[in-house]
C-alpha cells in the first residue's frame, strides 16, 4: 500500500474559505482571484475550470489534483489555475515574481 504525502486540500478545505486564482506565468500578474463559497465542492470547481480552459483551446501542461491546480498554455501564453486556501494577498500561495 502506498503512502500518502502532502496536504489533502480537499479534505482540509471543507467549510473553509478558498480562492480560485489565475496567474499569468510570464508577467506574474494575477488575472483573476475569486473567493469561493465555503460550501463549494472544491474538486468540482477544479474539474470545471480544467474543462473550461481546455474547451477554450488551452493545452494542459501539468495537472495536480493533490496540489489543487494546473498549468496550461495557448499561443505562447502560460497560466496557472489553482484553488488556494488563503486570500491571494497571502503571498505564500503565489508564484515568485507575482503581483
Amino acid at each position: 500500500m502506498g503512502r500518502h504525502w502532502g496536504y489533502d486540500w480537499i479534505a482540509e478545505g471543507k467549510g473553509k474559505s478558498h480562492w480560485l486564482l489565475i496567474q499569468d506565468l510570464q508577467t506574474g500578474r494575477t488575472l483573476q482571484d475569486e473567493q469561493l463559497p465555503n460550501e463549494a465542492d472544491l474538486k468540482r470547481v477544479l474539474i470545471n475550470e480544467l474543462c473550461r480552459w481546455t474547451r477554450d483551446g488551452w493545452t494542459v501542461e501539468e495537472f495536480s489534483s493533490r496540489d489543487g491546480g494546473f498549468f496550461c498554455n495557448k499561443d505562447g501564453k502560460r497560466v496557472r489555475i489553482a484553488i488556494i486556501p488563503a486570500s491571494p494577498g497571502n503571498r505564500k500561495f503565489l508564484l515568485p515574481g507575482s503581483r
